[in-house]
């Protein structure tokens, strides 16, 4: 094979040595990110992508087919940056360079260079085909024109196909490194352009990847729109926020166009929780009108994935009892249930460091606990034990047989959506076997 050699790697989280399952470890969407770089690659170099998370062992496959890479190209997030620099050292000690880009390298660039030596900053649009540097700066780039992913080099087939329409989100929780990543800004593709790509997607079942799909509706509603006249009979999956559930013409199109599960960030039914950890777009909605939200949506075919974070200051081991009272009054569908975690790079990280309450774990060893499945800091009002049980409970209780089966047939009867009661469980599923799995470990 002439040219030069490209591999790309989408890293699996490990917990002391063992590989992690649910989400990691299911072929649910196939790694779109890398595809892009695939794309802005140089035509003359040859490109493969591993895909840790839908059951590869790269070092393996790598001996099995006698591919060398040139150049390796990681994306990664805290909790699989054991692992990734695990692959860059090994890459690294046979002379071949390795480039680390994601949420983490943009966080702490320095770190990623010091293990794996080539740090990514930004986004692959601004900078990727330039030549190698210590550390890329992608910067935020408009996303007009973008080159479509090579999903022909997807390694394998998945239950969805992914599709970008933005990035970045304008609000700013204390928690969340996505707004830090993009400075706040949100990124847009032109609607037609989206459209144009959707319609030469042969896959019917798509998750729009975009972190906040519906910040601005009406764009969210052309889009939803276009598909509808267009024909394109696709049917999908979103993350959005809360608000959502309370504009009606979004959901008409939304519904139209073949959307069947919404996932939102709930978080917390404490308004002052809500109000610390400056989650606008829930404030804006208001607690009391939560479970309107919900109701919405059921209208309209498509099922709630919430996902609630427990650790908050004011959290206590009665707010799990709340919190569960709440999930089964308002009908939601699928319960994601987490553990607050101090991700590098955001506020929340910096405030409880000021604190003194992060906890002293090995880093960057310890960098696999930042799953939002086990306790990386000091809770206020909970012991980290108390927390890390609570949590376990709780996903133990929602995601045991009878409740799984018991769910599928409430989504199914509230929403009258086949597909969207299967999305819901099988949410419900993976979220169960992701949080024992961390557990056993």
């Amino acid at each position: 094979m002439g040219g030069r050699r490209l591999l790309l790697i989408n890293p699996i989280q490990t917990l002391r040595g063992r590989r992690q399952r649910g989400w990691n470890g299911n072929r649910f969407v196939p790694p779109l990110s890398l595809a892009y770089v695939a794309a802005l690659t140089p035509d003359h170099w040859h490109v493969r992508i591993a895909d840790e998370n839908a059951g590869d062992d790269t070092l393996r496959q790598m001996r099995r087919s006698g591919f060398v890479p040139d150049l390796v190209g990681i994306s990664s997030y805290t909790a699989t940056i054991p692992r990734t620099y695990q692959l860059a050292a090994h890459f690294r000690s046979q002379g071949i360079p390795v480039v680390v880009g994601g949420s983490h390298a943009s966080a702490l660039p320095q770190e990623v260079v010091r293990h794996a030596g080539v740090a990514f900053v930004g986004q692959a649009e601004g900078a990727w085909p330039r030549r190698l540097e210590e550390v890329y700066e992608g910067g935020m780039p408009p996303l007009e024109g973008l080159r479509l992913p090579r999903r022909d080099l997807y390694p394998h087939r998945y239950f969805f196909d992914a599709v970008l329409a933005s990035k970045g989100c304008p609000y700013a929780c204390e928690f969340c490194s996505v707004w830090k990543t993009y400075e706040r800004r949100f990124l847009q593709r032109p609607v037609d352009e989206v459209l144009a790509e959707l319609a030469r997607l042969r896959a019917r079942h798509l998750f729009f990847v975009d972190d906040n799909l519906t910040v601005n509706a009406r764009r969210a509603e052309a889009l939803c729109r276009g598909m509808v006249e267009q024909g394109l009979k696709k049917r999908f999956a979103i993350q959005a926020s809360m608000e959502v559930g309370l504009d009606e013409d979004l959901l008409h199109w939304l519904e139209r166009a073949g959307c069947f599960l919404v996932s939102i960030g709930l978080e917390s039914t404490d308004e002052e929780t809500l109000q610390h950890v400056r989650k606008a777009s829930n404030l804006k909605v208001g607690v009391s009108r939560f479970r309107e939200v919900v109701s919405n949506l059921h209208a309209h075919g498509m099922a709630v994935s919430a996902s609630i974070i427990y650790g908050h200051d004011r959290d206590t081991p009665e707010t799990f009892r709340q919190m569960e009272a709440f999930v089964a009054e308002s009908g939601l569908d699928s319960v994601i249930h987490t553990i607050l975690t101090p991700l590098p790079g955001t506020d929340l990280t910096e405030r409880l460091a000021a604190e003194g309450r992060l906890a002293d774990l090995p880093l960057p060893e310890g960098y696999t606990y930042f799953d939002a499945h086990h306790v990386a800091y000091l809770p206020a009002r909970l012991s980290p034990r108390e927390l890390l049980a609570a949590n376990r409970a709780a996903v133990q209780r929602w995601t045991s047989g009878p409740a799984l089966v018991g769910n599928l047939w409430r989504t199914w009867r509230r929403t009258g959506s086949p597909l969207a009661a299967l999305a819901a469980f099988q949410n419900n599923r993976w979220a169960g076997i992701n949080a024992r799995s961390s557990a056993a470990k």
